[in-house]
């Protein structure tokens, strides 16, 4: 009975680790500990039983004295009616261990299909482990199916792999094997972008200097500073220049960009060069003032020293050329004033060209021409990528 007892508390405490996911089979768990606490609630009556039995043990095997058996009667009666009497009481131990064996086994079959139900979630998880993996080994073939078929049905898609194809400059297969795609059409259409690329750029900087009034600004400068120092010089002819404001381009690195038309002529604005072009990219790569009265007439000169092509330093062109590198507060470089005129020294000696350069940036700061460049830098370089063309880095 004590063995029946260990084992059914074993069992309950293996059942209690599943969870009760009904209240039937709950209610059979409870119903099996009932029994179980019976059985531990009668152990104890067990104890006369057993105490009686060892006293008749006891007493036989008491040993004889001086050829005589001692015998204590009133003892052995004693003993015998106790003996009756428990034996009644372990009778009704015995059926109530055969009752609750019999109540334990039909419980159990009662919960052993409720704990197999209860074990689907494993069941599950085994089942949905075993579609992901299903789907990680399909999953490529079918999306490069379901793709194959939208390309097929979709005249924009159809589209989209034409435009891709005119980007595609090389192609490269396995075993060093490669295709050079440099047609026409990949030409026609590297210039369509970059030249939606630069009228994009041109749209913003027009927007923003018109915002900062520079046109103004800079017709104010002429007529104010420029126009009375250049008719001490040429006092005897009419003006005869023009006059722009270069900024940094925002599109190419390393690039200079025309901002405004030219003063007073007009035209010109949007277009763009390296700084290693010119007496303005020389004044610019320096940061300091240049001028000239007069372009040199020596081919070389012009190809080493303003980085003129032989076909470009042999073009007719104006000849008196000032560039005043305009500065913020820090000394850094935010534009250039540039002037120039067809005839030699239209804007005076090399002295005057300094001195008239000076009074440039100071009237490029009191007009507030400059803090408008700075302001148009910050605001442009945010929307627009810099294109670095040659790759210089280390």
């Amino acid at each position: 009975m004590i063995l029946l007892v260990a084992l059914s508390v074993g069992t309950m405490s293996w059942l209690r680790q599943f969870p009760a996911h009904s209240g039937e089979a709950r209610a059979q768990v409870e119903a099996i500990e009932g029994v179980v606490s019976g059985l531990q609630t009668s152990l104890p009556s067990l104890g006369p039983i057993v105490e009686a039995t060892t006293r008749a043990a006891a007493w036989a095997r008491q040993k004889p004295v001086a050829g005589k058996v001692s015998i204590d009667l009133e003892e052995l009666r004693e003993t015998l009616k106790q003996l009756e009497k428990e034996e009644e009481g372990l009778t009704m131990a015995r059926a109530s261990l055969v009752g609750a064996q019999a109540e334990v086994k039909a419980r159990s079959a009662t919960l052993k299909p409720m704990l197999s139900d209860a074990v689907w979630p494993d069941q599950l998880k085994s089942a949905l482990r075993a579609g992901r993996d299903l789907l990680l080994l399909l999953g490529w073939p079918l999306a490069l199916a379901l793709a194959l078929v939208y390309i097929l049905n979709s005249d924009k898609a159809k589209d989209r792999i034409a435009a891709l194809s005119k980007s595609l400059q090389k192609v490269s297969l396995p075993g060093g094997v490669e295709f050079t795609l440099w047609c026409e059409d990949f030409r026609q259409s590297q210039s369509e972008t970059f030249r939606k690329f630069r009228t994009d750029v041109q749209a913003e900087y027009d927007k923003l200097a018109e915002r900062h009034t520079i046109k103004d600004t800079l017709a104010r400068i002429l007529k104010d500073t420029i126009e009375p120092c250049m008719r001490e010089i040429e006092k005897t002819e009419p003006l005869n220049y023009r006059a722009t404001i270069h900024v940094r381009d925002v599109l190419l690195k390393d690039a200079y960009y025309q901002l405004v038309d030219y003063q007073p002529t007009g035209g010109n604005r949007g277009r763009a060069w390296s700084v290693r072009f010119g007496m303005v990219g020389r004044a610019w790569r320096l940061e300091s003032d240049s001028w000239n009265g007069e372009v040199p007439g020596v081919t070389e000169n012009l190809i080493q020293d303003w980085g003129l092509t032989r076909d470009e330093a042999q073009r007719p062109g104006n000849q008196t050329m000032l560039c005043c590198i305009l500065k913020a507060g820090t000394g850094v470089p935010v534009g250039a004033l540039y002037m120039d005129a067809k005839g030699k020294h239209k804007f005076g000696s090399a002295e005057q060209m300094k001195a008239l350069a000076g009074k440039m940036q100071k009237a490029a700061e009191t007009s507030g021409l400059i803090a408008s460049l700075e302001a148009i830098w910050e605001d442009i370089r945010k929307k627009v990528p810099l294109v670095e063309i040659y790759g210089n880095g280390s």
